[in-house]
């Protein structure tokens, strides 16, 4: 109606007159009844005042809460969403008290807002609103000398042009931001070290930007990116359904969070990518707000680098984990808590260091979260609390903010050597407002004195280097030179930053074309990257060579690939592989006879297709043949091609040689262990010396599968009676011989074991029977059980051990048991003692519809959970 009205006037206008606007006619707004009821007049609900919620929080020894500000002081400070810290060390927030979203018939109250600590005793002075009327602001980061925000549907650039930390110039930096689910459009905004923007979305928005270049269109849920000097934007990683959290470590590596899941993930490739899809830590709560990193020497040593979760359900405060760096891999492993409330309407919605070192919780401060639960005018809905809380170290000094504006080039660049990730970041976006010709110049000079080897805490050259290459990154200036002498550093991480942002430079462009030769000596770097003992050098290393034209970029991989690996570079060398066509490369090399490098050869023997092995020239042929009998999956009939050349080779039988080969495969815990095996009834001969053979196999081999191909291959070769003789000296042998029985098709051997088999349907022989074996059903242990309703969403011990049963009791058998009739929404656990007549390896059944898991002595042995049909999985343990 309003859109109406404001039309009429458009209409008279343009045909020269004009026409005041009226709203009268608007119809009355619709009322909504609360969804949930409150001990208050007309169902509301009660609020702590601000100082009195801390009561209801509790932290880790050795730290303190104190209120910062909040709406009693500060009636605007009202659903905080985002924080971040101006360059002269300044909290900000950004505020969206119109959440979910505007009603068109009050005014706009989302802003950003400034809250100053001048006086450094931890409480704000005052709240200054640096931008007003906003629309749905959901994240703002400061760079170029102002500010990037999100509000809906557009990011605009802010500025203070005068000085009274009030925005005065507003830009429109990209249009079509979507809107259509509010709190899950863009957030989690901050600067990566490539001087993009990065922000969430999730999985109800669809993006459509017109850029300089393209249009680009995006529906899909993850972290996406947009470079604010080129206004380039891309999809950056997926993660779903509704991301929120982002942080990036001192070297640069990314880890995404998603807020309606509470996982997480290292963002290891970007440009769309997630191979494996791992999870960086172990979810255990959600939905998540925001993460963040404690980089702050305020703090412990303990809580250094960890990384933080807001959680804004269940568990209500800030999870700690800390961060470790295992090979190419990223992993976080939870550790004690960081702060925890029992006042259900504190909703931590975001996490900063301050300016001071202390950690600033963010309260979203409402008793309904979320609008998919609650009507959008549910009058519930508080419009008019909002808290931001200070944690600090007892004992412990607060930190001076440090002041760029306005400071020197050559000044801020000293920022450089901050242990604190916050103020060397903040040092970049200051220079990022800066001249570029200027800023390059001073950050020549200032890296000439530098040492990547000296990397002293408290003076880390080789930490400053990689912070100055980060700001030709974002100024776009490629320096070959400060890529090599960064490279030099001792810490692996600092030189796995520095070839990334090698890789970023290779199709580095100036007027819209692509540069070359804008980086001598790539290769040398690369090819020293790829051999380097740090699998995250050597990580680094593969993403960057894809994005170089050549045969050289394929030998880093080549040589990435004859290394030590992880399920990280697994991963990282499968998307190289979907980069660069290596194996397409290393076909035309073979078949016409050039010669390969050390790690291309290596590579083939690794990866290349059977039928090229057989075609290589190479001065060691059973190079090949070695290969083919280690590989997993290589067809049988190539298989023993290479075990009859071998054996050829070496002087000695088919089978001989087969068996030393699977004694290797079991010492070196080869995957192709059970192929190899079950070549074994086919290489056999009947005959003596080969009985012999397998029979010693059968009396020394550790591996179930290998002892019951060797068996089968007995039966084969011998008469029969010798090796069922041996099955019969114990129940673990006689469990892997009717095993190898089952692999055998000649039906004479299958005719001489059958009076031999027969028997044992109906009982074991008389010399493996026990007294157990006599045990009646009936006389079985009683079961316990518990029942849980509802069901939580992974059923597993640990789970379980954490909630408390609805039910209890004794079951005097094991039986299915389901109180009231349930049919969905709950789990059982139910509890027994076993009676093992002997040791031994022991095969169990489950079978389910929708999920079981069955524990002995509390580890898993069948984990037959999920949503699927009744289906029926086993599992072999030695009782």
């Amino acid at each position: 109606m309003k859109t109406a009205n404001r039309d009429r006037r458009v209409w008279a206008v343009a045909q020269g007159g004009d026409l005041e606007i009226n709203d009268d006619n608007l119809p009355e707004e619709l009322v909504v009844k609360p969804n949930k009821q409150g001990p208050l007049a007309g169902g509301a609900f009660p609020y702590m005042d601000a100082e009195e919620a801390i009561s209801q929080m509790t932290v880790q020894d050795g730290l303190q809460v104190n209120l910062f500000a909040s709406e009693e002081q500060f009636p605007r400070l009202v659903n905080p969403v985002q924080m971040a810290v101006d360059t002269d060390g300044r909290l900000w927030a950004s505020v969206w008290p119109s959440y979910p979203h505007w009603n068109p018939t009050q005014p706009r109250r989302d802003a950003i807002v400034i809250l100053p600590d001048e006086d450094h005793d931890g409480r704000a002075d005052e709240l200054i609103v640096f931008a007003d009327e906003l629309n749905s602001v959901t994240g703002f980061e400061f760079w170029g000398g102002g500010v990037l925000v999100a509000a809906l549907p557009e990011i605009w650039f802010l500025k203070d042009t005068d000085g009274d930390n009030r925005a005065d110039l507003k830009i429109r930096m990209l249009q079509g931001m979507s809107s259509a689910d509010t709190h899950h459009s863009a957030n989690a905004m901050l600067i990566g070290p490539d001087g993009w923007l990065y922000w969430s979305r999730g999985i109800f928005n669809v993006a459509a930007y017109e850029t300089p270049t393209k249009t680009h269109r995006s529906g899909a849920s993850g972290v996406h990116r947009f470079n604010p000097r080129t206004f380039e934007v891309s999809f950056h990683y997926p993660i779903g359904p509704n991301p929120h959290g982002d942080v990036f470590d001192r070297w640069g590596f990314q880890f995404a969070n998603d807020g309606t899941s509470g996982t997480g993930g290292y963002v290891s490739i970007g440009k769309g990518q997630r191979p494996g899809g791992r999870e960086w830590f172990k979810k255990e709560w959600r939905p998540v707000a925001a993460t963040g990193l404690l980089s702050s020497s305020h703090f412990p040593e303990k809580h250094q680098n960890n990384f933080l979760i807001c959680n804004t359900i269940g568990f209500l405060g800030v999870l700690q984990y800390e961060v470790q760096y295992n090979g190419a891999q990223i992993t976080a492993v939870r550790t004690d808590d960081l702060l925890e409330s029992k006042d259900p309407n504190f909703r931590p919605s975001d996490i900063e260091v301050g300016g001071d070192g202390a950690l600033y919780v963010a309260d979203w401060h409402n008793t309904l979260i979320g609008h998919m639960q609650h009507n959008m005018r549910d009058p519930n809905r508080d419009h008019s609390h909002g808290r931001i809380y200070r944690i600090s170290a007892k004992g412990r000094d607060p930190l001076i903010p440090v002041k760029m504006k306005g400071k020197p080039t050559a000044d801020v660049l000293e920022n450089f050597f901050s242990r604190e990730n916050s103020v060397r970041y903040h040092a970049r976006i200051e220079l990022s407002g800066r001249d570029s010709e200027e800023v390059i110049r001073e950050v020549a000079t200032f890296t000439a004195k530098l040492d990547p080897k000296n990397a002293r805490a408290e003076h880390d050259e080789a930490q400053a280097l990689l912070e100055c290459l980060w700001v030709h990154e974002e100024h776009r200036v490629p320096n070959m030179a400060l890529i090599e002498k960064t490279y030099l550093a001792d810490e692996p991480r600092v030189k796995a930053a520095a070839v990334r942002t090698l890789g970023h430079w290779a199709n580095h462009k100036i007027g819209g074309r692509v540069m070359t030769n804008h980086l001598p000596g790539w290769e040398v770097l690369l090819d020293a990257a790829a051999r380097d003992e740090s699998a995250l050098v050597r990580a680094e290393a593969a993403k960057a060579a894809v994005e170089f034209d050549g045969l050289a970029p394929a030998e880093v991989v080549f040589e990435v690939a004859t290394r030590a690996m992880d399920p990280e570079l697994v991963d990282v060398l499968g998307y190289a592989r979907g980069r660069i066509d290596v194996d397409k490369m290393i076909a035309d090399a073979i078949r016409s006879k050039k010669p390969l490098s050390a790690a291309a050869e290596t590579y083939a023997l690794a990866n290349a297709s059977p039928n090229l092995l057989l075609e290589m020239e190479m001065k060691e042929p059973q190079k090949v043949f070695q290969a083919l009998i280690r590989r997993e999956n290589i067809p049988e009939n190539d298989r023993r091609t290479a075990i009859d050349a071998l054996a050829k080779r070496n002087r000695r039988s088919p089978l001989s040689e087969l068996i030393a080969n699977i004694r290797d495969a079991e010492k070196d815990s080869l995957a192709s262990i059970a192929d190899l095996a079950n070549m074994l009834p086919a290489v056999a001969s009947r005959s003596l010396e080969d009985a012999k053979q397998l029979s010693l196999l059968v009396e020394t081999t550790q591996n179930a599968e290998v002892r019951a191909a060797a068996y089968a291959a007995w039966f084969l070769a011998s008469t029969s009676a010798d090796a069922w003789q041996d099955a019969l000296k114990s129940r673990e042998r006689l469990h892997d011989a009717l095993a190898g029985v089952a692999k055998i098709s000649d039906a004479a051997t299958l005719d001489r074991l059958f009076p031999l088999v027969r028997p044992i349907m109906f009982e074991l022989p008389e010399v493996l029977r026990s007294d157990a074996d006599t045990i009646e059903v009936q006389s079985g242990p009683a079961v316990t059980f518990e029942y849980y309703e509802p069901n939580p969403t992974n059923v597993q011990l640990a789970t379980l051990d954490k909630l408390t049963p609805r039910l209890t009791g004794r079951l005097e058998q094991f039986e299915t048991f389901v109180p009231d009739g349930s049919h969905d929404g709950f789990a059982t656990r139910q509890t027994a003692s076993l009676v093992v007549p002997a040791d031994g390896r022991y095969t169990f059944f489950l079978s389910s519809d929708d999920g079981s898991r069955l524990y002995i002595d509390g580890n898993s042995v069948i984990d037959n959970d999920g949503l699927h049909g009744m289906s029926e999985k086993r599992g072999r343990v030695r009782l």
